[in-house]
């Protein structure tokens, strides 16, 4: 995929999670929603020509972002994606945690979009 699709993929995964948050389905909001975010730092480490091909990879260009950023809320607030991630296999996120998650990561998102031009 290039660049381009991944970022309208991303766009189209967080337009899925909020339909799928507001019909009361979490799960599959929350893994679209973290689908999102993997998504674009896929397109950042592209961009930088970082290894791409799994979880470890993406890792590590989040840790790349706050060492030159200096902003630990990326680390947090990927963090809180990831608890999404596993909210989709194990749907055991309380509400007040949910929606908190779901802030952060659209916060996340928000912060890491325009790193992708």
């Amino acid at each position: 995929m290039t660049a381009e699709e991944r970022i309208r993929a991303a766009r189209e995964f967080i337009a899925l999670a909020d339909h799928f948050f507001g019909a009361g389905r979490s799960m599959v909001g929350a893994e679209m929603l973290w689908g999102a975010v993997t998504q674009i730092v896929i397109v950042i480490a592209m961009n930088r020509r970082e290894p791409i091909q799994d979880h470890q990879h993406r890792r590590a260009t989040v840790r790349n972002l706050v060492s030159e950023l200096g902003d630990g809320s990326i680390r947090r607030d990927f963090s809180e994606a990831q608890r999404l991630h596993a909210h989709f296999y194990h749907n055991d996120m309380p509400p007040e945690l949910l929606n908190s998650a779901v802030a952060k990561t659209h916060t996340l998102i928000n912060r890491l979009l325009p790193l992708t031009a």
